[in-house]
């Protein structure tokens, strides 16, 4: 036994050698190591307050994301249920030292965007954020974190690892510093610097002032007295003012308009290149931060990719203030159930919701299984009598004519439905369903609820110009709109 457990410890000695180069064997204590951001965390919290796209895309993420509420969820067995009033909840919306809700959570996703680390220090009677440049992690080697040093006001405080909610991005680093996640502005860093000098040089220009045009006299002979010079610049002065767009000189003169440089006109490109860099990697599109988009359509897609990115991100935030609660089956979560970029994710949910009933769910288990753990509905099975299954397209149906047919019939439950001038919200869910399955043997089912809205939208809008109910002889349910309308979505 002990030749073998000698010959294990060589054999880890071997692989920590390897890992860590020069480093004890981690079986030998030793004490924790400061772990430092090799980039600059306060070069990363100031680019917000020098680039204007950057604080556009930090300011745009955190206000998003601050701005959506929070929920309780509790999980047995794979049932989850909604906790309205849990005090982690309370706690999150009161963090305390006068400090709201909204600005705590948006300062968290500010510096979780720009360094990649955002803290927490949970005490007993309030939610207190942590500067990221002031917090230095104690690790061992193997990343283990005991405490947290925290400087403040050029005083040291040791913090416990089990106070300190510490949310962090991914990393590429080899050493301790990956137990630290990686902010944004490192890898935009040799862009925003050329920017930042190209601005600065900008500046300067505008400060000396531009020369617009270069007289010079024919005669090489002649030479101009310092008041016949003083006496042009004036008159070519107050012509500009009295806006004259003609200005003429007595003698021979070779006049030249001076234009942009071509080192001038590279700032400008570089500029505008430095922003969509900016915009790609803080994963925010231009039509987010009020730039002109391509279409709607266009526009649509890129505001629905935005939101399906935050969402992912702010599981990063989910599980550390899933652990204010205490209990490992309550989790805190963002609730996205109402962002209209999400909306068709929601409406095609609830088109499976009832595909479940179909097959012998009952109303609440299939709510409950796509997530709508808080829909009222009942645990009574619905006959299979009352459910009503629109029958499959024959085979040797051409698919036009049924996209056809289909228009045709929706026409008319459009004009029965909206006798009032208006249109009811569930006509849409309901033409999702039937939609879908006109769509199915086509290859296009994925795409009935976003066909469904588009359609539904384009009714609203003729009602909103006309004020006519009645929509034959449009363009709206036709064959060619189904085509535009699946190419836009």
């Amino acid at each position: 036994m002990a030749d073998t457990a000698l010959a294990v410890r060589s054999w880890w000695a071997n692989v920590v050698e390897r890992v860590f180069p020069g480093k004890v064997d981690p079986g030998v204590a030793a004490a924790d190591q400061d772990v430092v951001q090799e980039y600059g965390t306060l070069n990363s919290m100031s680019a917000m307050s020098r680039f204007p796209w950057v604080r556009a895309c930090v300011h745009a993420k955190a206000g998003d994301l601050a701005g959506l509420p929070l929920i309780a969820i509790r999980t047995v067995h794979g049932q989850r249920d909604r906790l309205p009033d849990h005090p982690a909840l309370q706690r999150l919306q009161n963090p305390g030292g006068g400090v709201t809700g909204t600005l705590f959570r948006k300062q968290l996703v500010v510096d979780f965007a720009l360094t990649g680390n955002n803290y927490i220090w949970d005490l007993p009677t309030a939610l207190g954020r942590l500067h990221p440049a002031s917090m230095v992690p104690q690790a061992d080697r193997l990343g283990n974190v005991s405490h947290y040093e925290w400087s403040c006001s050029g005083q040291m405080e040791d913090i416990p690892a089990g106070e300190v909610l510490h949310a962090r991005d991914v990393s590429w680093q080899d050493t301790l510093e990956q137990i630290l996640g990686e902010g944004a502005i490192r890898s935009l860093n040799d862009s925003l610097v050329a920017e930042m000098y190209a601005a600065q040089n900008t500046a300067k220009s505008a400060r000396r002032g531009r020369i617009e045009m270069l007289f010079s006299v024919k005669d090489a002979s002649a030479l101009l007295t310092a008041p016949q010079v003083k006496k042009i610049t004036d008159k070519y002065e107050l012509a500009t003012r009295k806006g004259q767009g003609a200005f003429f000189v007595g003698s021979p003169f070779d006049v030249k308009p001076l234009s942009l440089t071509p080192r001038e006109m590279e700032y400008a490109k570089m500029r505008e290149l430095n922003m969509f860099a900016v915009l790609a990697v803080f994963d925010v599109p231009p039509v987010r931060v009020g730039l002109p988009s391509a279409n709607y359509g266009t526009s649509k897609q890129q505001m629905r990719s935005y939101w399906e990115s935050l969402r992912h991100q702010a599981t990063f935030f989910d599980d550390q203030f899933s652990r204010l609660t205490g209990d490992p089956n309550v989790r805190i979560e963002h609730d996205f159930s109402w962002v209209e970029a999400l909306q068709v994710s929601y409406t095609e949910r609830q088109v499976r919701v009832e595909r479940w009933i179909k097959m012998g769910a009952t109303p609440k288990e299939a709510a409950r299984y796509e997530g709508f753990v808080d829909a009222p509905l009942t645990d009574d099975a619905v006959p299979m009598a009352s459910v009503v299954i629109p029958p499959a397209r024959r085979p040797e149906e051409p698919q036009d004519k049924t996209l056809e047919a289909y228009f045709e019939a929706a026409c008319g439950r459009y004009q029965r439905a909206c006798r009032g001038g208006t249109i009811p919200d569930h006509l849409v869910l309901t033409e999702t369903a039937r939609l879908d399955e006109v769509l199915a043997p086509l290859g296009m089912a994925h795409r009935a609820s976003e066909i469904a809205e588009l359609t539904d939208e384009a009714v609203r809008q003729v009602l909103a110009i006309t004020g006519d109910v009645v929509l034959a002889g449009t363009s709206i349910f036709s064959a060619e709109r189904a085509q535009r309308l699946q190419e836009a979505a």
